[in-house]
């Protein structure tokens, strides 16, 4: 039940990344563009391998969900200054750190 959930969660997070991403990349530098896009299709990908228990997949995906965690903590206050709003910093940050307890208390799974 816990992959599950994980895995839809990562699969919702990449999408939003790559939409959040094309919708509001005016002035963004193509290798910025590039690295936001491609990191949501990567957790797209590990979502799908979630859900087909691998492994590999689960492990990515927790490492990349705790390295997210902790990049989204020391980018809270910057994202609410570039203007898009605290909620939104803290929605992000909030399903983030759900994935990642997700992950954790799914590990019995693989």
């Amino acid at each position: 039940m816990l992959t599950k959930l994980a895995a839809g969660l990562t699969v919702a997070i990449g999408a939003a990344l790559v939409v959040w991403t094309l919708a509001s990349s005016v002035g963004f530098s193509p290798p910025l563009l590039v690295s936001l896009v491609g990191g949501g299709l990567l957790l797209v990908g590990l979502g799908v391998g979630i859900a087909m228990k691998k492994r590999a997949a689960w492990a990515f995906a927790l490492a990349t969900a705790g390295v997210s965690v902790a990049a989204l903590l020391l980018a809270v206050p910057a994202i609410h200054r570039a203007g898009s709003g605290i909620m939104f910093a803290n929605v992000a940050l909030g399903a983030v750190v759900v994935q990642l307890v997700l992950l954790i208390v799914g590990k019995d799974e693989f």
